[in-house]
């Protein structure tokens, strides 16, 4: 038991490193998510919410999504993002 509660804060110190190097376009992204976190956004969505231009908001998604803090849902028009918990 021990061991997987070690295990699990080297999880959380990963993710916390991780945050700490978000631009600050990509966390104004990440925080769309937050304040409803089952939520599933489009690129438009996100776009609408934060004011950031398409090209800065894909690649703070993609940023994002490298990172373990969000997941893509489907392809094309479809596509939507969704936090990961």
């Amino acid at each position: 038991m021990l061991g997987l509660a070690i295990k699990e804060i080297d999880v959380l110190q990963t993710k916390y490193r991780a945050l700490q190097r978000l631009s600050e376009s990509a966390e104004k992204v990440l925080a769309c998510f937050k304040s409803s976190p089952e939520r599933r956004l489009t690129p438009a969505q996100i776009i609408e919410e934060t004011g950031i231009t398409r090209r800065t908001v894909q690649n703070s998604l993609q940023t994002l999504a490298e990172e373990g803090f969000i997941q893509r849902l489907g392809a094309g028009a479809g596509t939507r993002y969704q936090l990961i918990f």
